[in-house]
This record gives structure tokens, sequence and C-alpha cells, in this order.
């Protein structure tokens, strides 16, 4: 069983302190002990991508991409640029529909190969070891338990957000 934040917050808070205090102190010292690394998946917003089936016209399926980081310092470059990456994946799938097996779902490991160098052109100063596309349309900031337990997932959109409020509340709310 994995014990990371969700199952923390499901779980624990809630119940007496002890029972939180524990389950927290074994959370934290178990990611320490086994030598894991804290990862960061920095979510982009879902884009609809042409995957070419048996048909003439491509079909039009939702697609959310995550650029998984090991350190926190390079979730706000990989921000700055979310919307560059976002029209990277845009023009690629637009050019090169992604290739789809016998049942029509399209085959995602075909495209991460080719995607991830132009990515890493586009933000050379990151170190982006890896590129999940995921089908379907998740939420901003939706728990990824499901496809890389203990991952702390980064939604550029909210981030970017906050940062606009705390500079409009710097200068004075003009």
């Amino acid at each position: 069983m994995h014990i990371g934040p969700h199952f923390i917050v499901r779980n624990a808070f809630g119940r007496s302190p002890l029972v939180t205090a524990l389950v927290l102190a074994v959370w934290l010292m178990g990611g320490k002990a086994h030598g894991q690394e804290t990862t960061y998946m920095v979510q982009l917003m879902s884009l609809m991508v042409a995957v070419q089936t048996k048909t003439q016209t491509p079909l039009m399926v939702p697609v959310t991409p995550y650029l998984v980081v090991k350190q926190a310092g390079a979730i706000e470059p990989i921000c700055t640029q979310a919307a560059y990456v976002r029209d990277l994946f845009i023009t690629a799938f637009y050019s090169n529909p992604l290739p789809a097996n016998k049942t029509g779902e399209p085959l995602l490991d075909a495209a991460m190969g080719s995607l991830l160098p132009l990515i890493r052109e586009r933000i050379p100063r990151v170190d982006i070891p890896e590129l999940m596309l995921v089908e379907g349309s998740r939420y901003l900031g939706m728990p990824v338990d499901d496809l890389r337990p203990g991952a702390f997932v980064v939604d550029c959109v909210q981030r970017q957000d906050k940062k606009q409020a705390k500079d409009k509340g710097k200068s004075g709310g003009h």
C-alpha cells in the first residue's frame, strides 16, 4: 500500500491527533528511508489532439500533458513557457496526428518520445526527464496517484493566477 499525502488527508485527519501524527511521521520517514526522490508533475492545460484512425478524418481526443521534474526550482521556468509548450503540442499533432491502435485508441507513447526533445529545446535550462500524456481531460491540480504514486502535482494556471494576484497586491491593486 502506498501512503502519500492524499492517503493522509483522507484517512488520518479527523481522527485522533496521535493517529494523525503517527501516519504523518511514517509517511515522512518512509520516503527518506527508501531513498525516494520527490517528483513534481507539472500539469499543463488539457488540449484536443488529432488521432488518425482508419477513417479519412482524424478523430479529436482530449489529452492532458504532464512534465515530470525532480527539482522544485524547475517548475517556474516551465510554467512561464507553458503556453509555448502547449502550442508546440497543437502544432505537432496538427501536422502529424497520433497513430491509433486497432480499437481506435491513441498510441500516446509514440508521441512522447518525439515531443520530449522539442520541449527540452524550448526550455533548455531545465532538466525534464519525462513527458507523460494522459488520455482524457483532467482537472487542473487533480491528484495523480494512479499515474505516479507520491508525486506532487503542480498546476501552472493556478500558480500564475496566484503570482498575478500577489503582484497586483504589491502594486496597490492598480
